[in-house]
C-alpha cells in the first residue's frame, strides 16, 4: 500500500512537514512566564559565562537542571538570540521523538504502523503544541522514550549478550540526559513503571537485568559533574533542588497548580485530538475501567494482551510494558498536587506506537477507521462555531475587536481540520489507508500551526515583545540609568526583550531563593518602594495598570513612557534634551 505512493511524493511531503514544523518558530513573541524565563536564563548564562548556576533576572535560579539552557545558549551563540533560537531545542527534540517513535513502530507493526504512528504523534494537539513552545517537557520526553526503547530492545531474544549490555547502557545514558533535562522525574517514572510491571508479571529478575549498578555509574558520569559543581557553588542546592522542587512540588499544593483526579485523563483525551478515537480502540483501554480488584486486573491484562506480539526475552511482555508506561505516567501525575498539561506528554509517543499498530492490523476493516475520523470533524465544527460566537462577545480581557482580527485565521484552521477529516473519511472508505493517514496528518498539522501562529493577534495578552520594544525605542540616551523596579509583578518576557535586571518590589514567587541569597535585589513592600522612588534622581519602574493608577493617586512623580492593557513603564523623570 505504501509502495504505491511515488518516492518523489514522500520527499515533497517530508519537505512540507519540516516547513510546517520549523517555519513559524520565530513568528510569535515569547510567552510569559515559561518561554521568557527559559530564554532569559540562557541569555544570562551566555553573557555571564556561568554554565553551572542558572540565573534569572541576575538571581540564582535552581528550579530546573541546565541541559536545555545549555542548548539554547549554544543556539544563541550560533544563530543569534531570538524567538526561533529559543524554541529550536524543543522543536528538534519533538522531531527526534517522532523519528524514534516511527522507527520503533516500524519494527513492531511494519511500514503502515510506522506511518500511522508518525501522523498521530506529529499532528495531535498537545504534542505539537509543546514541540513549538520553549518548555522543558519535550527534551524530557525524547530522552525518556530513548531510554525505554533501549531497555525494550535489550529484552528481545535475538540480541547477543554484548548487544544487550550496550542497549542497557544506552538506556541509562538516555535517562541521565532526562534527569539533566527536568530533574529526578527522569528516573522516577521509569522506576515506577518497572516496579508496577514486576509486581504484575512477577518477573522478579527484570530489575537486575537492567544492570542497576553499572547504570548508576553511568548516571554519575553524566549527571554527577553538574550536581557536584552546582552544590559547591550553591550550598542551598540540595535542599532547594531535591527537597523543595521535587518532594514539595509533588506532595503539596505549594505551587498552586492543583486539579481533579481525572485532570490528566481529560488532558490526554483532548490533547490527542483529532486522533483520540484512533488511540482508544484497543480493548485493553476499555477493560481498565472495569477493573475492581488486583486479581481482576491481572486476569484482564493476561486476557487482553496479544500473545502474537510477545517477542521478548525471559517472558518479557513488551506490549504490557508499553501500556503500563502510559498508565503509570498518567497515574503518577494524577496523584501529584502540582498539575500542568505538559506533564502527560511523555506518554504520547507510546500511545502513538500502539495506535499505529492497531491501524496496521485494521487494513481489512477500513470502514471502522473512517468512523473514527468523525470526532475530528466535530472538533472542527465546534472550533469554527466558538470563533464565530467569541467574535461578537470576546472572552475575558480579549476584546471583540481582537477576536474579529483573529477570525480569518481561526476559521482557516477550522477549515483545514475539517478538510483533513472529511478527506480521511472518504479515503478510508476507499481502503486507501496510507493516503488517508497522510491527508489527515498533514492538514491537521497545518491547521494547528495556523491556529497557533494566529495567536500573535493576542500577543499583548501573553508576551511583552511589542511593549518592551516600544520602551527601548522611546528611551533616549542616558534615560533609565538608575535602578529598574518591577512592582508587584515580574514579567519574564519583558526581562528577555529588554535584557535589563529588575529590582523586585513586593514580589518573590519563583525568585525567592535568589532573593534570599541577594536580598538587596528586592524591596519588601510598596511603601518602601515609594520612599526609594521619591528619594531617587533617576529610576524606572514596570508595573500593572492598576498599580500605576494607585501610584498616580498617591502623587508619585512619574513620567509615562509606555502603556498597554497589561503593562506600564514609567521613569522617575524625563531627561531634558537640547534641540541644538
Amino acid at each position: 500500500m505504501l509502495e504505491s505512493l511515488p518516492r518523489a511524493r514522500y520527499y515533497l511531503l517530508g519537505s512540507l512537514f519540516l516547513l510546517l514544523w520549523f517555519a513559524a518558530l520565530g513568528t510569535r513573541g515569547l510567552f510569559s512566564p515559561d518561554e521568557g524565563r527559559y530564554g532569559l536564563i540562557a541569555h544570562e548564562m551566555l553573557v555571564s559565562g556561568d554554565w553551572v548556576t542558572p540565573h534569572l533576572n541576575d538571581l540564582v535560579y535552581l528550579e530546573k537542571p541546565p541541559l536545555q539552557y545549555w542548548m539554547t545558549a549554544i543556539a544563541y551563540r550560533v544563530i543569534g538570540e531570538g524567538e526561533f533560537a529559543t524554541r529550536l531545542w524543543p522543536a528538534l527534540c519533538g522531531l527526534a521523538t517522532i523519528a524514534l517513535s516511527v522507527l520503533w513502530a516500524w519494527r513492531r507493526s511494519g511500514p503502515l504502523g510506522a506511518l500511522a504512528c508518525g501522523c498521530i504523534l506529529a499532528s495531535n494537539l498537545l504534542f505539537f503544541l509543546f514541540a513549538q513552545v520553549a518548555t522543558l517537557d519535550m527534551g524530557l520526553t525524547l530522552f525518556l522514550l530513548l531510554g525505554l526503547v533501549a531497555f525494550m530492545q535489550a529484552e528481545r531474544p535475538a540480541e547477543s549478550r554484548k548487544a544487550i549490555l550496550l542497549w542497557q547502557w544506552a538506556g541509562w545514558g538516555a535517562l541521565a540526559l532526562a534527569v539533566l533535562s527536568k530533574g529526578l522525574i527522569g528516573l522516577v517514572l521509569p522506576a515506577f513503571t518497572v516496579a508496577v510491571y514486576t509486581l504484575i508479571t512477577r518477573d522478579w529478575r527484570l530489575p537486575l537485568r537492567l544492570q542497576p549498578l553499572s547504570g548508576l555509574v553511568i548516571l554519575f558520569i553524566v549527571c554527577g559533574p553538574w550536581f557536584i559543581a552546582a552544590q559547591r557553588a550553591n550550598p542551598e542546592f540540595f535542599n532547594f533542588f531535591i527537597i523543595h522542587e521535587h518532594f514539595a512540588r509533588f506532595g503539596t499544593a505549594a505551587h498552586q497548580r492543583t486539579g481533579a483526579w481525572w485532570y490528566f485523563l481529560a488532558v490526554a483525551l483532548l490533547g490527542l485530538l483529532p486522533w483520540t478515537a484512533f488511540c482508544a480502540r484497543e480493548r485493553f483501554w476499555r477493560s481498565l475501567g472495569r477493573l475492581s480488584t488486583w486479581q481482576a486486573w491481572r486476569r484482564t491484562v493476561a486476557r487482553h494482551v496479544d500473545p502474537k506480539q510477545a517477542v521478548y526475552r525471559v517472558g518479557f511482555n513488551e506490549p504490557l510494558f508499553m501500556v503500563l508506561w502510559i498508565v503509570c505516567v498518567i497515574g503518577f501525575f494524577s496523584l501529584s498536587h502540582s498539575k500542568l498539561p505538559a506533564y502527560v506528554v511523555p506518554a504520547f509517543p507510546l500511545i502513538a506506537v500502539l495506535a499505529g499498530g492497531v491501524i496496521a492490523r485494521s487494513q481489512q476493516d477500513a470502514t471502522q477507521l473512517a468512523v473514527r475520523a468523525w470526532p475530528g470533524l466535530v472538533l472542527a465544527v465546534v472550533l469554527a462555531l466558538s470563533i464565530l460566537i467569541l467574535r461578537s462577545s470576546g472572552v475575558d480581557d480579549v476584546s471583540p475587536q481582537l477576536m474579529r482580527r483573529f477570525t480569518p485565521l481561526g476559521l482557516t484552521a477550522a477549515a483545514l481540520l475539517a478538510i483533513a477529516n472529511v478527506g480521511a473519511i472518504l479515503l478510508f472508505r476507499r481502503a486507501r489507508i496510507a493516503s488517508a493517514l497522510l491527508v489527515m496528518g498533514m492538514l491537521s498539522l497545518a491547521g494547528w500551526q495556523v491556529l497557533l501562529t494566529g495567536a500573535t493577534v493576542f500577543e499583548e495578552a501573553y508576551s511583552a515583545r511589542s511593549f518592551a520594544r516600544a520602551v527601548v525605542r522611546d528611551l533616549v540616551a542616558g534615560e533609565g540609568n538608575g535602578p529598574w523596579y518591577s512592582v508587584g509583578i515580574y514579567d519574564n518576557s519583558f526581562g528577555f526583550y529588554t535584557a535589563h535586571p529588575m529590582v523586585l518590589v513586593a514580589y518573590r514567587d519563583e525568585l525567592q531563593l535568589g532573593l534570599a541569597i541577594n536580598p538587596e535585589r528586592g524591596v519588601e513592600t510598596i511603601d518602601e518602594f515609594v520612599l526609594r522612588w521619591v528619594a531617587s534622581e533617576s529610576a524606572a519602574a514596570f508595573m500593572q495598570p492598576v498599580t500605576y493608577e494607585s501610584m498616580v493617586a498617591r502623587g508619585l512623580p512619574m513620567v509615562l513612557v509606555a502603556r498597554d492593557a497589561r503593562r506600564v513603564f514609567v521613569l522617575r523623570q524625563r531627561m531634558r534634551t537640547s534641540l541644538l
